[in-house]
């Protein structure tokens, strides 16, 4: 072979080899995007796929995001559950094989004796996220006490979430540490809201319960049986789900 014709082989066989893009091992058809939440999570991404190279999923560990608000605004009351808030950052979903180390290394162990999660045909992925609730009586015009009432509570916490995608379903399990109480800071959350808004101030969160640690173990199923494409920005689709949650915060 001519050293021309040994320079153009060299060529066309670096052109060749930047061009090939490995191809994923399954697609994953999913619609729910990050994890969980304490209702659990109102999941807006449509679909999630396995990055192409490692290096896209490298890059990619961490740009999912789920910013999720909850206000009973919405159904004209201000009393009870009247508040929640949570921001989930996900990886995306990738094939159960520790080895490509797409996700911590001190995940898999977890991941792997988790009920339900452990399935060893899903994709996996790990969630982190960051939420607050809010909880007051039906009488918030009051600064007295109201015995026989829901009382005045913040709840702040952080969460880990450890899900699986099998086809339709989507199994999760999230672990929250956080505080009931003043450190909260729902109180102050709530006045600047209101503020914000121009509505009137609670007047009885003197009264809300005192600190305390708070930590939680919650367990969710979801199924995806019917889904409409987006039109023009619009689509529907109809996900039931089970689940629930034991801690010193909520049972069910």
């Amino acid at each position: 072979m001519s050293k021309h014709g040994l320079n153009s082989y060299i060529s066309n066989t670096q052109a060749l080899n930047a061009n090939t893009v490995a191809k994923p091992t399954d697609k994953l058809h999913s619609i729910f995007g990050p994890q969980n939440h304490l209702s659990n999570n109102i999941d807006t991404s449509l679909f999630t796929s396995v990055p192409r190279v490692c290096r896209e999923r490298k890059k990619n560990v961490f740009d999912n995001f789920t910013l999720y608000w909850e206000n009973d605004t919405f159904g004209g009351t201000d009393s009870n559950y009247t508040n929640g808030i949570q921001l989930s950052w996900s990886t995306p979903y990738f094939a159960n094989n520790q080895k490509d180390g797409h996700l911590p290394g001190w995940s898999y162990p977890i991941i792997n004796r988790l009920p339900f999660v452990k399935k060893q045909t899903a994709q996996r992925a790990l969630s982190l996220s960051l939420g607050s609730m809010m909880f007051t009586p039906e009488d918030t015009r009051t600064s007295e006490l109201i015995e026989e009432d829901r009382p005045y509570a913040g709840y702040l916490y952080f969460g880990v979430g450890f899900n699986s995608i099998l086809s339709n379903r989507k199994d999760t399990w999230q672990f929250n540490v956080g505080v009931v109480g003043p450190a909260s800071l729902s109180q102050e959350t709530q006045d600047f809201a209101h503020d914000l808004v121009g509505s009137p101030r609670a007047q009885g969160w003197d009264n809300q319960l005192q600190n305390e640690p708070a930590i939680e173990a919650v367990c969710e199923t979801k199924w995806r049986v019917l889904y409409s494409q987006n039109h023009n920005g619009f689509g529907y689709d109809l996900i039931p789900h089970i689940g629930g949650r034991i801690g010193n915060v909520t049972i069910y």
